[in-house]
């Protein structure tokens, strides 16, 4: 069974506006619909990690996407040193972790992490299939992929 409620269908960047007294609107609601309670807040990451981000920067990327993959359970912590990488990727890192904070608030009470990652991993191969994705950002789509891929594999064990 699969814990399904009305999302917007097309979480991303362009649909949040930050007020002047910094709330957040969302806008574009034309895609809602019933869905995975998890559906929304995997598009926005995705959308954050190969939408926003602008590094090519390979390493930086593979160990982005390690700290991002390492937690099990939704309760472990997501750690990231980004000690001389980026000061974006470690901007994007927080806010990761904020939206893993909500997801695990829905995923209760399973707090299992393999539903957020299984998801997070056909977001992420539905990337490299678009004609107009800058191509080092279907590098790093297909990074993250093949670690996620490992670590659901892992899951077995």
């Amino acid at each position: 069974l699969v814990n399904c409620s009305r999302t917007h269908g097309d979480l991303n960047g362009k649909h949040i506006f930050v007020d002047e007294h910094g709330y957040p609107w969302l806008i574009d609601f034309y895609r809602t619909e019933i869905g995975h309670v998890l559906r929304a807040l995997i598009a926005l990451e995705a959308d954050i990690k190969f939408n926003v981000l602008e590094t090519s920067d390979i390493p930086s990327l593979f160990e982005f996407e390690l700290a991002l993959t390492a937690p099990r359970r939704f309760e472990d912590p997501l750690r990231f040193s980004g000690r001389g990488r980026s000061a974006e990727l470690a901007r994007a890192f927080l806010v990761i972790r904020e939206i893993r904070r909500f997801a695990w608030e829905l995923a209760a009470p399973s707090r299992d992490a393999r539903e957020y990652y299984a998801g997070l991993f056909y977001y992420t191969l539905n990337m490299i299939r678009y004609p107009n994705v800058y191509k080092e950002r279907k590098r790093h789509a297909l990074l993250s992929a093949a670690i996620l891929a490992k670590r659901l594999d892992a899951w077995k064990r």
